[in-house]
């Protein structure tokens, strides 16, 4: 922690302004009057969370929708996104601890492009690299696995259903993923360093759409 603006850590009055709220048990007006003053060069860090609560100061606390449609659509769709990509992550960190061949319960795409449930004579015709997981949603299909029932199990424990009537802020059809994808066109040129001791090297791959090149950097330099 520290109380300089330098720091990448939290500005104080941002840590301030989640203390009241956390302390006023969600109190509405304390929280907004300890919010950073407008042009404080602060308040933009918190520009989201002052629009929900002017929201909540409108409408009420009980109406907290009508306080989250305060939000630009395009912001409130994120969040739901973000969920579930955080959801996304959560099972494919399970599925990878599982070991990394395919299982009966998997899901694949067939050549027709279907999601396809692997069963026990599809097993040794499919590998990792084509094992798909859901993006949760109204319109998916869990693999029929342990995986199957983990996702089940969070969604529950988060009290968290995917519903083709809900509200657009609640509502996602879902998608599906590959669970590992692999760099093409991988290239490293290494460079003189600054000193004997230093290696530099520039590394080149390609990846296809909704993968990121930070996971593949951190891969490549673990220790």
């Amino acid at each position: 922690y520290s109380d300089t603006r330098n720091s990448t850590l939290e500005f104080p009055e941002v840590r301030n302004a989640r203390k009241v709220w956390k302390e006023s048990q969600g109190g509405v007006h304390a929280t907004l009057k300890a919010m950073p003053k407008v042009n404080s060069g602060v308040s933009d860090v918190m520009a989201r969370e002052r629009i929900i609560l002017k929201g909540l100061k409108r409408y009420g606390s009980n109406k907290p929708l009508d306080a989250l449609r305060c939000l630009q659509f395009n912001i409130r769709m994120f969040y739901i996104h973000a969920y579930q990509s955080y959801v996304w992550n959560k099972m494919a960190s399970a599925r990878i601890g599982m070991g990394h061949k395919v299982m009966v319960g998997d899901l694949v795409h067939s050549e027709d492009g279907k999601v396809k449930t692997i069963s026990e004579q599809d097993v040794m015709h499919y590998s990792l690299k084509d094992i798909i997981l859901p993006l949760p949603g109204y319109n998916i299909v869990y693999p029929a696995n342990q995986i199957g029932t983990r996702y089940r199990e969070f969604l529950q424990s988060e009290r968290v259903s995917f519903e083709k009537n809900a509200p657009a802020e609640a509502k996602a059809k879902g998608a599906y993923r590959k669970l590992v994808v692999f760099p093409t066109n991988v290239s490293c040129e290494f460079l003189e360093g600054l000193d004997d001791e230093t290696k530099s090297c520039v590394v080149s791959f390609d990846l296809p759409a909704g993968s990121y090149a930070t996971i593949v950097l951190r891969e490549l330099m673990r220790s």
